[in-house]
């Protein structure tokens, strides 16, 4: 699991930096499993700008393959 990213742009400049918690955990085959419970991007561009999200009630759903396809972003 991630505690930070950072984001850049395409010359290189640090554009924005992520954080995250894990402070809640879901049961998965009897075990618990931690997730992310809050993330928080800070830009590195705009002072002060920040977003926060907050991530509850969580659920595992299988995803099919063919969903994770570059092709279908682009349009």
């Amino acid at each position: 699991m991630g505690l930070r990213a950072e984001f850049y742009t395409v010359s290189g400049k640090m554009f924005k930096t992520a954080t995250f918690d894990s402070g809640n955990s879901i049961t998965v085959d009897g075990k618990p499993r931690e997730f992310t419970s809050k993330m928080v991007i800070t830009s590195a561009i705009v002072k002060g700008d920040v977003t926060t999200m907050s991530y509850r009630k969580v659920w595992i759903k299988k995803v099919p393959d063919s969903i994770f396809n570059l092709n279908l972003l682009v349009k």
